[in-house]
């Protein structure tokens, strides 16, 4: 009966290590494959779910104490990062726009426990393994964007390429994270595939043109072989991989050298976390704030009505100013944390070590670009931190569906999962929702202009007869005239705030934004409600360059109207 016992135990465990394998093998796929597009963002929801997944398996493991990462002093530097994060999140400001930044964070968190904790021992150089084969092929298919393809096989030609990560910033960001995978597994496992996908991958990285990934390589990889390891590798394998970063630095010297104006945007960054040194402006706001303290050198280069400064190119320096010392001195502590950990355990195998190898490759890209402000390349960087400290146990093996002592774990994790995958694709739905909206020139027609005319030709002198009039006209494209009835309309009724509110879409459409803006002030100061007026107000402010006063009204559009796709579509556009 014993050996039957522990049959049934094994059984229900190896079901749980596989189904993990796969939703592993799946965040992987999102990672690597699906398109990373503006809104839709399919790698990112993949890779958001697959890391909701694992969460919930681990929820279900029924073997040990439920609660024993609370008792694992690894974990308190992201616990607190998380944490404070959500608080920041909550302090009174502008919750809309520091939402993406709070989103991000949480998940971040989620891969760095799912790196740490749910990676099944006895899989994990078949997982790795197939990372690096992945990202093999998706840096053959960048290579082939730079060609526009070869013989039969046509693809999109890109002076800089980013494969299926939107950006060539991204790209080069999963590459300075993966080189260093490939060149550890190369040193230890000696294998002809892996050398030709680490090929492609400095070949992949080249093209995307991205200064800051190669300095953070370089660096990384000098770190690397005088401090990080343990023992010396292979001379030859070392001098040949410095020998691509020097050939193909020195042939990139021109793009290494443009000119930028970084640096002015990082004086101006600090003088703003100097002015704000205990909680910063708050998280998400650096676009918002950031304005009032820029240079007038800047300024002068970045005229503010044309060029918008999202972020401050320097992942520790935006920290700095948007959650002070407090949040700053949390992302020290964890990174302080991953390094003793890594260097206690760098003779522990190819994986740990590349990660923390390119770890280091990505942290120091984040010092010159804005990749860490994204969730993709984020959610990348903490993986590889929780995989340089996991000790490899194999945290599903005693695994059994037994719920007993973790209902109530079970039952938060659930409404962990339920709201983060509804906000995880929340961004795709507004898309959609925008994307099949019916533009107010195709709308049905509600009123006869013949009618309206009738009317007021009887004698008849009724605002709203005037304001139906003036809406079909404009609809007609007759904006003279309609103009023409809007006045009419707020002559007999100077609180016809929808009026107004239309006089400025006429004159946003003739390419008179002040004269807009000021009917939409008009129409809500008569009509502080007026949802459509707010957002019209924003969208003017956006394009004026004024973000903070654009996040101020299209905030107010998400409390009046929680589920306002387009203002939701607005406030990711700001930080795009």
């Amino acid at each position: 009966m014993k050996i039957t016992g522990e049959k049934d135990r094994k059984l229900p465990a190896r079901a749980a290590q596989i189904a993990v394998v796969c939703v592993w093998l799946a965040y992987i796929f999102s990672l690597v494959f699906l398109a990373d597009l503006k809104h839709t963002r399919y790698k990112l929801i993949g890779m958001e779910l697959s890391l909701l997944a694992l969460f919930g398996l681990w929820s279900c493991r029924g073997e040990g104490d439920p609660y024993e990462i609370l008792k694992d002093s690894s974990l308190y530097p992201v616990f607190a990062f998380a944490a404070a994060f959500s608080l920041f999140y909550f302090v009174p400001g502008s919750r809309p726009s520091a939402f993406d930044q709070w989103q991000r964070i949480i998940f971040s968190c989620l891969a760095f426990f799912a790196a740490y904790r749910i990676l099944p021992c006895g899989y994990r150089e078949n997982i790795f393994n197939t990372l690096l084969i992945a990202a093999g092929l998706i840096s053959l298919y960048a290579v082939l964007q730079k060609y526009g393809g070869v013989w039969i096989i046509r693809v999109p030609r890109l002076q800089r390429v980013y494969a299926t990560f939107g950006n060539p910033n991204f790209l080069a960001s999963f590459l300075a994270g993966t080189i260093p995978l490939g060149l550890t597994a190369l040193i230890e496992k000696k294998k002809i595939w892996i050398s030709a996908s680490l090929v492609l991958m400095i070949l992949a990285m080249y093209f995307t043109q991205t200064r800051g990934a190669w300095l953070g390589l370089a660096g990384a990889s000098a770190l690397w072989y005088f401090v990080l390891r343990k023992e010396r590798p292979s001379r030859k394998v070392v001098i040949a991989f410095l020998f691509l970063i020097v050939i193909f630095t020195a042939v990139n010297a021109d793009k290494l050298t443009r000119q930028t104006q970084r640096l002015l945007i990082w004086r101006d960054t600090l003088r703003m976390a100097v002015s704000n040194p205990v909680l910063g402006v708050g998280i998400g706001q650096f676009h918002n704030e950031f304005p009032s303290y820029a240079s007038e050198e800047l300024k002068k280069i970045l005229p503010p009505g044309k060029f918008i400064v999202n972020y401050a190119h320097n992942e520790f320096l935006e920290i700095l100013s948007e959650t002070g010392i407090a949040g700053f001195g949390l992302y020290a502590w964890l990174i302080v944390m991953v390094y003793a950990a890594g260097m206690r355990r760098r003779d522990s195998g190819w994986i740990r070590e590349g990660a923390l190898f390119g770890v280091t490759a990505v942290l120091l890209h984040s010092f010159v670009s804005v990749n860490m402000r994204f969730s993709v390349s984020s959610i990348w960087v903490f993986l590889l931190m929780g995989i340089s400290m996991n000790g490899f146990d194999d945290a599903l093996a005693g695994y059994r569906p037994s719920v007993k002592k973790r209902i109530p774990l079970m039952l938060a994790v659930l409404l962990f999962i339920g709201f983060w995958g509804r906000k995880a694709v929340d961004p795709l739905i507004s898309h959609r929702r925008l994307a099949g909206e019916v533009d107010f020139f195709d709308t049905e027609r509600e009123y006869s202009k013949d009618e309206l005319s009738g009317i007021i030709e009887k004698g008849t002198d009724n605002a709203m007869v005037y304001y139906k009039l003036g809406w079909v006209q404009a609809k007609d494209r007759e904006f003279e005239e309609a103009i023409g009835s809007f006045e009419r309309a707020v002559e007999l009724d100077d609180r016809l705030a929808g009026a107004y509110n239309n006089l400025g879409n006429i004159y946003f459409t003739l390419g008179e934004r002040g004269k807009a803006a000021n009917y939409y002030i008009k129409a809500i100061n008569i009509n502080p409600n007026l949802t459509d007026a707010h957002f019209n107000l924003g969208y003017i402010f956006y394009h004026q360059g004024r973000l903070k006063e654009a996040s101020a009204e299209f905030t107010i559009v998400l409390k009046q109207n929680p589920d306002n796709y387009k203002a939701k579509t607005m406030l990711e556009k700001m930080v795009q």
